[in-house]
């Protein structure tokens, strides 16, 4: 009887032993990422403070520039501490919006497993970079609070969290120690010096319009070329600033997923002769959402192909979205065929 209980204790000490050893190993595994900090163009913002943590290991935010290089845009990044760091637990972030002139603070819980998990990923689709992993964590401020952070590479980037940060106020000397002393002076001065974010304020702007682009619809992109032609690939940036290069595999299977709008697409192509082009288009904002709500509104769960058909004199293509029982034509893209070197 003594005997059993003995072992009994010695496997429930290796149990935790083990368990123990796992959680550090989670805890301590490192991964080569940069912060990045981003704004929308014509809704500048200053990051006064901010912080990345995991246990003990602390990583500053980029801090003390103006932002405003566009949604998801990388505006500013820091090389801080070592090259490979812990994917952070937690972060914590106070700054200013100059549209609204008001202060934002926040201090909110980071998705660490499952970006551990996204990290640990590789990318072997591309022919230009056969071997590559997420490199960057990059946080993007939006009026009214709004907060989204993505992973970034060359080849993705994927948005994996939305956070709302609270109004809050600070002593301006504190805020801006060896700047203009009266608050509303600086503010104005910032927005003067740019047109567009003085047109978004006079005109007034809706809290809720990057909420909208992260609206996800269940669609594919094809592209329909003449005969013997051959796709080479598809880089899609969309609208929540997510973007993605479709090669290889993954073009020749071209799966229905769920998406947000495309912005903007471009593809390379082959054509029977062996002469490479490129096709590129950017969409109007206003035309493409009505199209996408218009053909998701009998059943917002459907497969819905965003096509581009190359016209019979080759020096088109005529784009449109088509489910089972209409197509939408949209008329307003920009954008034109090239001949492609690369």
């Amino acid at each position: 009887m003594k005997k059993t209980i003995v072992l009994t204790l010695l496997f429930a000490l290796l149990q935790i032993t083990i368990t123990s050893c796992q959680t550090t190993a989670m805890e301590t595994e490192k991964f080569e990422w940069l912060p990045g900090v981003g704004a929308p163009k014509g809704y500048p913002v200053r990051i006064h403070s901010g912080d990345f943590y995991n246990g003990t290991t602390w990583v500053s935010i980029p801090n003390g520039g103006i932002l405003e290089e566009g949604w998801g845009a990388d505006g500013m990044t820091m090389a801080v501490g070592e090259d490979f760091k812990p994917i952070p637990e937690r972060f914590k972030i106070t700054y200013l919006s100059f549209i609204e002139n008001q202060f934002y603070t926040g201090e909110f819980i980071f998705p660490h497993d499952s970006v551990v998990k996204l990290f640990r990923e590789e990318f072997n689709n591309s022919p230009y970079v056969p071997k590559e992993s997420f490199r960057s964590i990059i946080l993007g401020f939006a009026p009214g609070g709004m907060i989204v952070i993505w992973l970034r590479s060359s080849e993705r980037q994927i948005e994996v969290g939305r956070y709302q940060a609270t109004k809050t106020d600070m002593d301006w000397e504190f805020f801006n120690p060896q700047g203009e002393e009266d608050r509303n002076k600086y503010v104005n001065y910032v927005l003067g010096r740019r047109p567009e974010a003085l047109k978004h304020k006079e005109e007034g702007f809706k809290f809720d319009l990057w909420d909208s682009y992260r609206i996800r619809y269940n669609w594919r992109p094809k592209i329909i070329l003449s005969e013997n032609s051959r796709l080479h690939e598809i880089f899609l940036i969309q609208f929540n600033a997510e973007f993605e290069h479709i090669t290889g595999e993954k073009l020749t299977k071209n799966s229905s997923q769920k998406r947000a709008i495309p912005h903007d697409i471009l593809f390379r192509y082959y054509d029977a002769a062996g002469n490479k082009f490129a096709g590129e288009y950017f969409f109007d904002e206003k035309e493409i959402f009505n199209a996408y709500k218009e053909v998701y509104k009998n059943n917002p769960d459907q497969e819905v192909e965003f096509v581009f058909e190359l016209s019979s004199d080759k020096t088109k293509f005529i784009i449109y979205l088509k489910n089972t029982t209409e197509q939408i034509a949209l008329l307003k893209c920009r954008g034109k065929i090239n001949r492609s070197s690369d």
